[in-house]
């Protein structure tokens, strides 16, 4: 439902209302009412009964199926100068579902009887989408009418456009006296309504919602003003749009421009309902660009390389890092900090910027423990032959550094011990000896691989990395 006042229908003195019901059903499917409501000293009466004194004026009734009437319903202000303020409603899905649309004006009075009916002979173009007194546009003293037809065609599809029509002492005059409409698919008239008297120029202006109009976001919507409305004094205007973009620029004509324009136009509609040519005047500057890696690893650093167009902005520095945590950007130098990504952008002399997104990537590290006896070889295939610490450096799944350190001891930190069948020789590095038995006969070990020893009555010697014994004069090698 909608629902407007209709100011003093039948001239009793209190404001009526106009209710607009679109999908109400009669005999027609969904065919649609409007109802007028008259005010009184106690108020608004709503029984359902078309006398005056039980508060319901007037019902009105489409004649075809899914008409849609009092899809928009206002006060069409006193179009005919009578003093009774009138009604206008809409029904834009009229002439058996092609959407051509038409209005109807009923004229105050007493009795309800009397109406207008207005159309374009446009199909599909929702004619009656809105409706509304547009005041007295032309300062005749009759109040005008304003429709809006937001699917109206004209070039480019959906463009939208709202129609004035002049009150007069016959009533509404059903000639288009001023058409409102831009060459651009904005739906221009999906609403529509009197704005007053905005500048004191002494006529009346109107206010026009177009909610497909774009600029930068998708169905943004625009509301526009026009004043001084008059249906002979249309003027053309003529200005210039001048543009300063950082490489391709679209512009209202929808084309997207790579180079610079000075030849493009456009037309639009001025605030007296005529024709504003609108040249462009565009200037494309060059945008820098970036060339090196995306990528670099902690502690690493790369180059990043910029194209710099010729201009007279100083900006200081040019570069800059959106996160310096993460990775600082000196003179096209990218040194990465810590795991993550940042922005680096390039400020032009010519005012224009480029961004490049930058990933720093994780190096790794690790420590491995060595005990050997005599050396160890390293991650990298390095041969480490005394105690030390050494850094060998590998490559990790993300391309970066994978350091890992070998902390190595060279020889025994642990007394070597030798082992038999049946007797135990605990040896130091000096070749002392200690025995838990008398019988040596069988076997040998030791921590650095000791493979023999030499006894002379209980008396060992250490000869590099063999040893023998000798035990009461016999000669024995442990292996």
């Amino acid at each position: 439902m909608f629902s407007f006042t209709a100011g003093d229908v039948n001239g009793d003195g209190y404001d009526d209302v106009v209710v607009g019901e679109y999908g109400y059903n009669t005999y027609n499917y969904k065919g649609g009412a409007a109802h007028i409501y008259l005010g009184s000293s106690s108020g608004i009466t709503v029984k359902m009964n078309q006398n005056y004194t039980y508060g319901f004026a007037a019902q009105v009734f489409t004649h075809s199926s899914g008409g849609l009437i009092g899809h928009s319903v206002s006060s069409a202000g006193d179009v005919n100068g009578d003093g009774y303020d009138d009604v206008i409603i809409g029904n834009y899905n009229s002439n058996f579902g092609s959407s051509q649309g038409y209005v109807h004006i009923y004229y105050g009075n007493k009795n309800i009887s009397n109406s207008s009916q207005i159309d374009i002979n446009q199909a599909n173009t929702l004619f009656g989408t809105s409706v509304s007194s547009a005041g007295d546009i032309n300062g005749d003293g009759y109040d005008d009418v304003i429709i809006g037809a937001k699917k109206f065609d004209n070039g480019q599809t959906d463009e939208g456009s709202a129609f004035i029509y002049y009150g007069s002492s016959k009533g509404v005059d059903t000639t288009i006296a001023i058409q409102l409409k831009k060459i651009r698919q904005i739906e221009l008239g999906c609403s529509v309504s009197s704005a007053g008297d905005i500048n004191g120029d002494g006529y009346d202006d109107i206010i026009i919602g177009a909610n497909g109009y774009d600029k930068g976001q998708n169905n943004e919507g625009i509301a526009l003003i026009y004043t001084s409305l008059t249906s002979n004094s249309c003027t053309t205007t003529y200005s210039t749009d001048t543009i300063t973009s950082c490489g391709p620029y679209t512009w209202t004509d929808g084309k997207t421009y790579t180079t610079s324009n000075n030849t493009a136009k456009d037309t639009f509609t001025n605030a007296a309902g005529c024709d504003s040519m609108v040249s462009l005047n565009l200037t494309i500057l060059q945008l820098p660009t970036i060339t090196g890696s995306s990528s670099v690893c902690i502690s690493d650093t790369i180059i990043l390389t910029a194209t710099s167009p010729i201009g007279t902005v100083d900006i200081f520095p040019p570069w800059v890092s959106s996160n310096v945590n993460v990775a600082t950007v000196v003179d096209g130098v990218v040194k990465g900090i810590s795991e993550g990504s940042t922005v680096l952008t390039f400020y032009a002399p010519n005012g224009c910027s480029v961004s490049q997104i930058i990933t720093v990537l994780p190096s790794s590290y690790d420590t491995l423990t060595f005990l050997e006896c005599d050396s160890v070889i390293s991650p990298t295939g390095k041969v480490y032959t005394s105690t030390g610490s050494y850094n060998d450096t590998l490559v990790n799944s993300f391309g970066c550094d994978s350091v890992i350190t070998s902390l190595v001891t060279i020889g025994d930190t642990i007394s070597p011990t030798a082992l038999t069948q049946n007797l135990t020789l605990y040896l130091n590095q000096l070749g002392q000896v200690s025995t838990s038995s008398s019988d040596v006969n069988n076997g040998s070990s030791d921590n650095c691989g000791i493979t023999s020893l030499q006894t002379f009555r209980f008396h060992f010697r250490l000869y590099g990395c063999r040893y023998q014994y000798h035990l009461f004069n016999r000669h024995r090698q442990i292996r």
